[in-house]
């Protein structure tokens, strides 16, 4: 366990020295070597051992004077003694419980620390596996194309592309030509530069660091850097405009989850790589920076582990025995029969006082098997902290929660004659349970959603869908919505007047996007603060761009006040990642600075 604290510690003390020192410099090639490279380091420093004038921690000899004799005693062999008695007696001795002390609970809780690791481990070399295996099945069941030493898989789902070895996963039809040749362009480097293996390293950390909050933070950064080193690439490789390469990577960015082992397009770092394809690049002088990081492995080298002289004397074997003979010591081992439950009492059928079946010490029996004719005789009974159930042989209690719910029959009647006579008593008390009535499901129905599995009626019940709410959304025009799509509109708070308000601005928005507005904060109000500068015809994915950038209507009214109107929208963004402020063109202009194109002071301006 020491190994595994002291990779942990290596990992935290890396990571610190690379968002201090390293997060910010354009040598991401460099860093992408140095993210590696601590990364296997943490798990071989812990190995290492150095001669003791090179480590700061000190060998302890042993002390032969502090060596204690422990002597051992030799037992005889074991007398069985039985005194003569008409009967014998089972006693069975009660041992009152020990008291319950803190120090006590942290001692038992410490020997179940190795099963939760390894089973901690467990599920995540699982989960590797698996989305390993989900790409490989999504190669083997979708059409090829090759290019080169890439193998282009074409995918006919919603998904994000991302890339996997040589092979890269997209939807050819969901983006048009200029978009998917720089989607093309961005997952080619990631193949030709081998980016899966460093994920793939980072994953095998996170099995055996599971517990480590800093090596998952890590593993971020190797992830975020990858992209940065791509998006380098691709700019100094290809002739295309910064701006519309990064409008392309804002199409193409999605909320959602994506597979750990694959590059993706996520939208929490977006924003800083858009950012750090505009920044300045880092200066030669820097490089002391990670010439440091090797001082620092040394340290830790020489700090963690024991010097070689230590571990030689902890391996030295003692041995100082003395043995003492008992043979004549008045030892006598006393056995006796250990005590006998007497038999269980079974139920019997005059057994229906609405009493538990006992047996002796209390104890109550489980519920008896049930043949399957059986369950017709059964009854329900609910009360307060438990459900009682009533057989013929008897009857068994056992706890529930309060709040449980067992569909009576006309409940059940009412929902089997919407088509869900087939459902198991279980089943009904699930819809009973949840808060569904035989009037919702038919609304539901009503509407045009037929034949829906009794656990989706749950579902839309729990997520607050109401025959009201889906109403809503076919009065805007949406007609017959997915399940998922509804359920995933409640959960992000979406509601069709916030479709509506949209529409009232002239904005309209995509029906799949609509989810990344919401997460956006993209309101009317936003939108209409843009509409009254003159930006009429302003398009979805360009606001939301602008909100992703944090513009906002003052920014370019701020333009505006000091004589620069009508700025074009395809200037707007290029404007904020330069940082050109109106107080800044105000300054310039004072000493004397005076340009009628905005553009021009962004030259020679320090983006850093």
């Amino acid at each position: 366990m020491s190994y595994i604290l002291s990779v942990a510690a290596i990992i935290g003390i890396s990571l610190l020295f690379y968002r201090m020192f390293l997060d910010r410099e354009t040598f991401f090639r460099l860093n992408r070597l140095v993210l590696l490279s601590c990364l296997i380091m943490a798990f071989i420093v812990p190995l290492v051992h150095v001669p003791a004038k090179f480590s700061f921690r000190s060998a302890v000899p042993v002390a032969l004077d502090n060596v204690v004799e422990t002597p051992v005693i030799t037992q005889p062999e074991k007398r069985l003694v039985m005194q003569p008695t008409e009967e014998v007696n089972y006693i069975k001795t009660v041992t009152p419980p020990s008291p319950i002390t803190i120090g006590g609970v942290v001692a038992g809780a410490i020997k179940y620390i190795p099963f939760i690791y390894w089973g901690g481990i467990a599920i995540m070399g699982t989960n590797l596996l698996l989305q390993i295996f989900v790409l490989l099945y999504r190669s083997r069941k979708s059409r090829i194309v090759r290019d080169g030493v890439c193998r282009i898989v074409e995918v006919d789902d919603d998904r994000a592309p991302c890339s996997f070895g040589n092979n890269i996963y997209i939807n050819p039809g969901k983006y048009d030509v200029k978009t998917y040749s720089k989607i093309l362009a961005h997952e080619k480097i990631h193949v030709i530069q081998a980016h899966s293996v460093d994920l793939l390293l980072a994953e095998a950390m996170l099995i055996f660091q599971w517990f480590n909050p800093l090596a998952w933070i890590y593993r971020k950064d190797i992830e975020r850097n990858l992209e940065y080193l791509t998006d380098d690439s691709v700019l100094k490789g290809n002739n295309f405009e910064p701006s519309d390469y990064q409008l392309s990577l804002l199409k193409v960015s999605v909320p959602h989850m994506a597979l750990n082992i694959t590059t993706n397009y996520s939208q929490s770092m977006l924003k800083k790589r858009i950012l750090m394809m505009n920044a300045r690049r880092s200066n030669i002088n820097s490089m002391w920076k990670y010439m440091t990081l090797v001082l620092l492995m040394g340290v830790l080298v020489c700090n963690i582990n024991q010097p070689l002289a230590a571990i030689a004397a902890n391996n030295v074997p003692f041995s100082f025995n003395k043995n003492t003979d008992a043979k004549n010591a008045d030892v006598a081992v006393h056995e006796q029969a250990p005590a006998a439950l007497p038999p269980a009492a079974s139920p019997s059928p005059e057994n229906n006082n609405n009493e538990p079946v006992k047996i002796a010490g209390g104890l109550t029996p489980p519920p008896p098997a049930l043949d399957a004719d059986t369950s017709n005789r059964l009854k329900f009974s609910n009360t307060k902290g438990r459900i009682e159930i009533f057989y013929e042989r008897g009857t068994y209690k056992m706890p529930f929660p309060d709040d449980i719910v067992v569909a009576d029959a006309a409940f059940v009647n009412a929902i089997s004659g919407l088509g869900y006579s087939s459902l198991s008593p279980s089943q009904m008390d699930s819809l009973k349970t949840a808060g569904v009535t035989p009037q919702f499901a038919k609304d539901i129905a009503a509407l045009g959603y037929t034949d829906l599995p009794y656990k989706i009626l749950c579902m839309l019940k729990l997520a607050g869908v109401t025959p009201e709410y889906i109403k809503s959304f076919s009065d805007l025009g949406y007609g017959h919505l997915m399940i998922s799509k509804l359920i995933s509109f409640k959960f992000s708070n979406i509601e069709a007047a916030y479709i509506k308000s949209m529409q009232r601005v002239g904005l309209t928005i995509p029906l799949e996007l609509v989810t990344m507005a919401k997460l956006r904060n993209l309101t009317p109000e936003y939108v209409q603060g843009f509409k009254d500068l003159g930006y009429t015809n302003i398009t979805y994915d360009r606001i939301s761009m602008w909100k992703l950038q944090g513009i906002h209507a003052d920014y370019i009214r701020g333009f505006n006040k000091i004589g620069y109107n009508n700025i074009p929208e395809s200037e707007v963004s290029f404007l904020k990642i330069s940082k050109l402020t109106p107080e800044y063109i105000t300054a310039m202009k004072d000493k004397g600075v005076v340009y009628a194109d905005l553009k021009r002071y962004t030259f020679g301006r320090d983006r850093n």
